[in-house]
């Protein structure tokens, strides 16, 4: 196996590498760790097997050390499915489930989402869009209502 500088076998570095190796929504990818699971299948893109070059490219920038200790100093952690704070409705996404969250603050992250809308927007939005997303988190917020983003 190539030398990675972290511990390969620690389920929650796993899953911070796979959050940065693997864009959102990368079926392959979601069926080799949801086959696998995290720790085997990035020792198969660590060892170089068939079928996962893909996320080699990215290997070089990889440290999922570095990047839990950024996120701690910004008050931050990263929760994956067996902490307790898992939100329940990710349970039913399956395969397709996200590696972990990366969290800015202190709520608990299950308690925060069991009442939550998405607020979606576009790369290029026009100043109407903002202004009606805002609105829409805002009004979301008012009526305690987690408004959940994948900060894209």
């Amino acid at each position: 196996m190539t030398g990675a500088g972290f511990d390969v076998d620690d389920e929650r570095l796993a899953r911070a590498a796979w959050s940065r190796l693997a864009e959102p929504g990368d079926d392959a990818a979601c069926r080799i760790v949801g086959r696998l699971g995290p720790v085997r299948a990035l020792r198969a893109v660590l060892d170089g097997e068939p079928g996962v070059a893909r996320w080699r490219v990215r290997l070089p920038d990889l440290d999922p050390v570095r990047d839990l200790g950024t996120v701690r100093r910004f008050g931050g952690r990263l929760v994956i499915p067996s902490d307790p704070e898992w939100p329940a409705g990710l349970a039913g996404l399956g395969e397709a489930s996200p590696f972990c969250l990366w969290v800015l603050g202190p709520l608990d992250v299950g308690a925060a989402t069991a009442r939550a809308a998405s607020v979606v927007g576009a790369r290029a939005a026009t100043g109407y869009g903002e202004y009606v997303a805002t609105a829409i988190g805002v009004g979301c917020a008012e009526r305690e209502v987690c408004v959940v983003s994948g900060a894209a």
